[in-house]
């Protein structure tokens, strides 16, 4: 979650300044696992609970934080900075062969590879698809046409709002019934999120270890 969320999160912030100082919309595009919201505990956003921490959990929660958090800089950056965040699908890259996995890993991928390959994405059309997210198709909060004509409709259901969730190839993810469920409502979680990020950040740059 540190590399995931946290981390991302921080490197954004961090870089707003320039961002804000560019003369054209800044874009940022994160990868991970977009439109992939599934179960959510609001009273344990880092999952410090044994009981609720797994693969599965940590990425739902991955994905809630960091769509609310880009939500709230879409909405302090007007017509600055569009943020999107893509489920890139399987992209086989040279990181599946690294020489220090275990030998059980080489053997499941050297079977599992063929069939790997018929539902994968090329690099070569993951990187043209990724850069392409980075246009005017997906803008800053604020703008509602482009050369491309009518721009993305964001995570909150609004076209154009600064924030999106897209898939592999480029086509928005319908996001919104996730956070319909929320209780407290969308809005109250966006700011239990923002606030619990910003603690995270403050207390790591005194030197404590953010606990909560």
């Amino acid at each position: 979650m540190s590399l995931l969320y946290y981390s991302r999160m921080r490197f954004i912030t961090q870089l707003q300044p320039l961002l804000q100082a560019s003369t054209l919309p800044a874009h940022v595009v994160s990868v991970y696992a977009a439109g992939k919201e599934a179960k959510l505990f609001q009273d344990d956003l880092s999952l410090r609970d044994p009981a609720h921490y797994n693969f599965a959990n940590a990425r739902s929660h991955i994905v809630y934080m960091k769509t609310l958090f880009m939500e709230a800089l879409a909405d302090k950056n007007t017509q600055k900075l569009s943020m999107v965040h893509v489920f890139p699908n399987l992209v086989i890259t040279p990181g599946f062969d690294r020489e220090h996995y275990p030998l059980w890993f080489k053997a499941a991928w050297m079977v599992a590879a063929p069939f790997a390959g018929l539902f994968s994405v090329s690099q070569e059309e993951s990187g043209e698809r990724t850069l392409f997210l980075a246009s005017s198709r997906y803008p800053a909060r604020g703008t509602t046409m482009t050369e491309y004509g009518d721009v993305a409709i964001g995570t909150d259901g609004k076209r154009g709002s600064g924030a999106y969730a897209v898939n592999y190839d480029g086509e928005v993810i319908p996001t919104t019934g996730a956070y319909e469920k929320v209780v407290g409502g969308r809005e109250e979680l966006g700011k239990k999120v923002w606030e619990h990020t910003m603690e995270a950040f403050a207390e790591i740059e005194k030197g404590n270890a953010f606990t909560k």
